[in-house]
């Protein structure tokens, strides 16, 4: 039977769908459903450039979508890629799915996605994806997803312990949309019908009420990406909002903790009522728009 978080949450793909998918800014093509890890259904990925031609090196976002780690799926950031490519330039965008806590539990998804990248970078010449200029983006549990691997990166042994592939990509910067950074704090708080416990319990296995439970959990240090962050961390954009439910305050928590180790970031942080959690994703308000203006602006300065 589906869990009620991940009813919610693919309630909310479907309501939105045409909302975030449905403007084109101009032509793109794209390779979808291509297999990163074949023993896994649900690892594959999309590419969208403007072209197919490997002749000359492009940068690349690798894009993971939100669905509270439970529900999701990357042909519902179709319309984010084709926005990039054509406000951004001659890049390409990758969406990959990733194992949902549904049925499995943290640390699948973080795997998962270090496997996309080890992709990205074993197959960097058959496509002319520039290596150097490597991007991450992810919204929600995406950007959970996102900064959580800058860590790994920076950190050794963090990927060891929690099982994930070794590559050698150097990420250059990533737009990080309203991510619940401290992973403790979002799963454990009272919220909205009991949702955060409810999608605590799927993602670590154990009784998220219960914080005695909650501080034994075996990953509790690594969960959070803001227990890892260090002064290697890239220059990084974070969009967040005052009317956010599930993870209020968690970008300004990120942001200040990076400035203590000097690390610069830029942010986009809406103070409007109704800019609720990724309120930017629809672009359907100005404040929306404009932070997506922004974000493009960041991307074009790091490329």
């Amino acid at each position: 039977m589906i869990s009620f978080p991940r009813f919610v949450f693919k309630i909310v793909d479907i309501a939105f769908d045409k909302a975030q998918n449905g403007k084109s800014y101009g032509e793109v093509v794209s390779k979808k459903d291509i297999s990163y890890d074949d023993t896994i259904e649900r690892c594959k990925l999309d590419i969208y450039c403007k072209e197919f031609d490997n002749t000359r090196k492009r940068p690349i976002i690798v894009n993971f979508h939100g669905g509270g780690f439970l529900a999701g799926d990357k042909k519902h950031r179709r319309g984010i890629a084709n926005y990039f490519i054509n406000k951004i330039g001659d890049i390409f965008v990758v969406n990959p799915n990733y194992r949902l806590c549904e049925k499995d539990t943290f640390p699948a998804f973080a795997q998962d996605a270090a496997k996309a990248l080890k992709w990205v970078e074993d197959n960097a010449e058959e496509y002319g994806f520039d290596l150097t200029k490597v991007l991450l983006c992810g919204d929600s549990a995406g950007a959970h997803i996102a900064s959580q691997q800058i860590t790994i990166m920076l950190n050794e042994g963090l990927g060891e312990k929690l099982g994930c592939v070794k590559n050698n990509i150097k990420i250059k910067g990533a737009f990080l949309n309203c991510g619940p950074y401290d992973t403790r704090s979002a799963l454990t708080q009272k919220v909205l019908l009991g949702m955060a416990h409810k999608i605590g319990k799927k993602v670590t296995g154990v009784n998220c009420k219960d914080l005695n439970a909650v501080e034994k959990y075996e990953y509790i240090n690594e969960l959070a990406p803001i227990n890892w962050i260090t002064s290697d961390f890239p220059v990084c954009f974070f969009a967040h909002t005052k009317a956010d439910f599930f993870c209020p305050e968690h970008g300004r928590v990120m942001i200040d903790k990076l400035a203590k180790l000097g690390v610069k970031s830029y942010e986009y942080y809406s103070t409007e009522k109704n800019d609720i959690h990724c309120w930017n994703l629809t672009q359907s308000s100005k404040s929306g728009q404009k932070c997506m203006e922004k974000v493009v602006e960041y991307y074009k300065s790091i490329i």
